[in-house]
């Protein structure tokens, strides 16, 4: 069974990274899903064979993703629940967090087979543009840093090359 924690009885780093996981998700695009914390999460369920994705290993029972048991999520709520285990390093949470977004896009009833194409792809997809979004904060920390700032702007055109230009001034 899951147990949801408030965000109000959480440590203060705890919610700051709700909050930033609450952020990436609109990152890529799934406002839609609702991010809570949880003290405890229902036992991941593999999906009968011949139903979802193929997933659990095309219904031998086997779960192959392996945080299938730092969230769960449910697809009639659309509520994305993380383990507060998760919540210590930022690093981890992301990383959970992004790989549990990336199999919600890919096929919200079936969570448990990292093998599958779709979610591969999504996976993949979703650190990139993590990547680029951490690419532009950073071009744009580096202009507020170098006084550069007003009038000037940096992008990544997504294909490996970016471009900046600066407002003459």
């Amino acid at each position: 069974m899951t147990t949801l924690v408030e965000d109000r009885s959480l440590h203060i780093q705890q919610r700051a990274k709700m909050d930033f996981g609450r952020r990436l998700a609109g990152l890529l695009n799934m406002p839609e899903v609702e991010l809570v914390a949880a003290s405890s999460l229902a036992a991941p369920n593999p999906p009968l064979a011949g139903f979802g994705a193929g997933g659990a290993a095309a219904g031998t029972g086997t779960i192959t993703n392996p945080f299938s048991h730092s969230y769960a999520y449910d697809h009639t709520s659309k509520q994305l629940a993380i383990h507060t285990d998760r919540l210590g390093s930022s690093g981890d949470f992301g990383l959970v967090l992004v790989h549990a977004l990336s199999h919600v896009r890919s096929n919200p009833y079936d969570t448990t087979n990292d093998q599958d194409a779709t979610f591969m792809a999504e996976f993949y997809k979703n650190l990139k543009v993590l990547s680029q979004d951490l690419y532009r904060e950073q071009a744009r920390s580096n202009s507020a840093s170098n006084g550069i700032g007003h009038g000037s702007s940096f992008r990544d055109s997504g294909d490996g090359t970016s471009t900046g230009s600066q407002a003459a001034g």
